[in-house]
């Protein structure tokens, strides 16, 4: 009886467990590209002032921008400690110290796109969408000095900082997860189920705040900062392209479901439904393989990771040392995190998918002139969103004052991460009722983990019948245009106040002057020391997981 009771307790324990790590597939995003991008179309429609052509940034410029950011940072002991010299803080040490991967070649840093067009709108549009295109937040493993990564003591790969997985994976897409969503900022977090019956958006287990979104649009709005107060060669284009990527983040907080860790209590309910369901039908994560060809590798080097990380939709591809490293090794019967991962990685991807593949029919259509053969839900969330939102907008400038925006020395109010997370505190009650609403319309094999939703499928294919096509208007539709409309609102809304403060703390000073250069300096003391904190909270998070792996 009390191994049984024991059993059962376990099985609850990785029950809640596997409803942290959901999103977590080799193929898991935000916002589409076209998405991204419209959104600075839908706050500044047909605006003259995007025609303005701009002087693309050249690669002596990003490393003359690179230098200027060191002699303004190294005023930080600890930033002076780390990186002694100009000659130590390059590319490489550039993106470590915005907790970038440092192998990626990162947009802004390492180079500039050869055909990129320089208009002010597509500087900011394409910079907007850098953040998913070249993957800077992907796979962000712990390096060795000599440029091997870290394993742990079961050769495992160590994150970089380990709270990246606890809001995201450790490799693919959905490893950027962590800096592309986040939870409450406040508010007393709980870890077990009965959290999710009447506060959802507080789950988090481990019981902390989670994901970094906010922080990251913070430290971009500041590069975007220094770089029009620098006023050296290249630097509006270096300017436009951080506020694209500023932008980013505070998109992705308007996207309800990455606001939250678990979703809805309906899914741990599916869980526990197939899990139990597997005792009689077992359920495998792949072809059946022999497990001693998967072992720890001695080292594991970049080059091998590189490899295998271009392999991660085909992972029977890997070597299997390495897939063993990463963690994708065939685990036979599926244990019941990977049946929650399935289950709501699969509706967190077609909800998605089945708000922008609707939203890019209509919108098309909308700009050929033939407006009466949109979605009439998609006509009145393009309409909704160039509105804005009132509220949101009183709410937020408010904020934004008692911050001191308008009102403190300028350049040193964090507006952009302000803006993110009143973005936040909006969009994560409305994660669970917008997750039920794609639950409630979805195919039971989706639901029972016996069929898993990608990108680039026909939405068509996983929606029921009785709620597709001509049936597409329901209530459960309805629901989820109303939380898109809403969203979209807020984001066009957050934009438009995001370029309002960033006139207002880089305004009323000649870029390069002394007045430029001081202001620019109190940025520099904001970014150096938020990194630093972060970078040092990291080691020891680091330190503590290793110690833990240890024990376990």
């Amino acid at each position: 009886m009390e191994m049984r009771a024991r059993t059962a307790r376990r099985t609850l324990c990785c029950l809640a467990i596997g409803l942290v790590v959901v999103f977590w597939s080799p193929r898991a995003w935000s916002f589409s590209v076209e998405v991204h991008k419209d959104f600075y179309d839908l706050a500044f429609p047909n605006d003259p002032r995007g025609e303005r052509n701009i002087a693309a940034a050249s690669a002596s410029d990003l490393a003359s921008f690179r230098h200027f950011i060191f002699d303004l940072a190294r005023a930080d002991p600890n930033f002076h400690q780390r990186w002694p010299s100009s000659a130590d803080f390059n590319a490489f040490a550039f993106k470590e110290f915005l907790s970038l991967n440092p192998l990626r070649r990162v947009v802004g840093i390492d180079f500039v796109p050869a055909d990129r067009a320089t208009d002010l709108r597509t500087v900011v549009r394409e910079g907007s969408t850098d953040p998913d295109n070249d993957r800077r937040n992907q796979d962000r493993l712990h390096l060795l000095p000599d440029g091997s990564v870290s394993l742990d003591s079961s050769g495992r790969a160590v994150p970089a900082d380990p709270r990246t997985v606890w809001f995201g994976g450790l490799v693919g897409p959905g490893s950027q997860f962590d800096a592309h969503g986040a939870t409450l900022r406040h508010g007393s977090k709980g870890k077990w189920l009965i959290t999710t019956l009447g506060r959802p958006q507080q789950y988090a287990r481990p019981k902390v705040t989670l994901g970094s979104a906010p922080e990251f649009s913070e430290c971009y709005a500041q590069l975007a900062m220094i770089a029009a107060l620098w006023g050296g060669s290249g630097s509006e284009w270096l300017a436009l392209t951080f506020a694209g990527n500023s932008l980013h983040g505070i998109e992705d907080m308007g996207n309800q479901i990455h606001a939250t860790q678990i979703g809805s209590h309906r899914f741990y309910l599916d869980t526990l439904k197939a899990y139990i369901a597997t005792r009689f039908r077992p359920l495998k994560d792949s072809a059946e393989e022999d497990a001693s060809r998967f072992h720890p590798p001695e080292r594991l080097t970049v080059d091998a990771l590189n490899e295998a990380l271009e392999l991660l939709e085909t992972p029977d591809s890997m070597n299997p040392q390495v897939r063993f490293a990463l963690g994708l090794e065939p685990k036979g019967n599926l244990t019941a995190t990977a049946i929650a991962t399935r289950i709501l990685g699969s509706h967190h991807r077609l909800l998605e998918a089945y708000v922008q593949e609707r939203y890019l029919q209509s919108r098309d259509l909308i700009q050929a002139g033939a407006s009466e053969r949109a979605e009439p839900a998609v006509v009145a969330l393009i309409a909704q969103a160039k509105a804005g939102d009132s509220d949101f907008r009183e709410h937020s400038l408010s904020v934004l004052a008692e911050a001191g925006l308008g009102n403190a020395a300028k350049g040193s109010t964090p507006f952009a991460q302000i803006l993110a997370e009143e973005m936040l505190e909006r969009s994560a009650p409305e994660a669970a009722p917008l997750y039920e609403s794609i639950r409630s319309i979805s195919i039971a094999p989706l639901r029972q983990a016996r069929q898993v939703y990608f990108d680039g499928q026909p939405t068509t294919e996983y929606i029921q019948p009785k709620y597709a096509g001509e049936n597409s208007d329901n209530k459960y539709t309805r629901r989820i245009w109303k939380f898109s409309g809403a969203s979209f609102a807020r984001v066009v809304t957050a934009i438009r106040i995001w370029f309002e403060a960033f006139e207002l703390e880089t305004g009323g000073v000649v870029p390069g002057s002394p007045e430029a250069i001081d202001r620019a300096q109190l940025v520099a003391r904001r970014l150096a020391s938020d990194r630093m904190e972060l970078i040092q909270a990291a080691a020891k998070r680091r330190t503590a997981y290793l110690s833990e792996k240890r024990e376990n």
